[in-house]
């Protein structure tokens, strides 16, 4: 297991959770687009993608999980910062 999180860390992933990755990416777009928040027209994909990623290297591997921690973060950098 240690083993496993180290790969993620580093950015290896195996085919199973880029599959888990993608996903996620899916589910965070189309939340986003049909949630009406101001900050809906101005994601930028690539970092809705970077933030995905960082939480998979974190080790968390549902896709649900993902997505929902990814917009969360930007939701509250959003409100912070705009």
């Amino acid at each position: 297991m240690a083993r496993c999180k180290d790969s993620l860390r580093d950015g290896i992933f195996e085919p199973a959770q880029l599959a888990d990755i993608e996903i996620a990416f899916l589910k965070a777009e189309r939340h986003i687009r049909r949630s009406g928040t101001a900050f809906a027209p101005t994601v930028d994909r690539r970092e809705l993608a970077r933030r995905i990623v960082s939480e998979a290297r974190d080790g968390e591997t549902q896709p649900d999980l993902l997505w929902r921690a990814a917009v969360a973060r930007m939701l509250v950098e959003h409100r912070v910062c705009g």
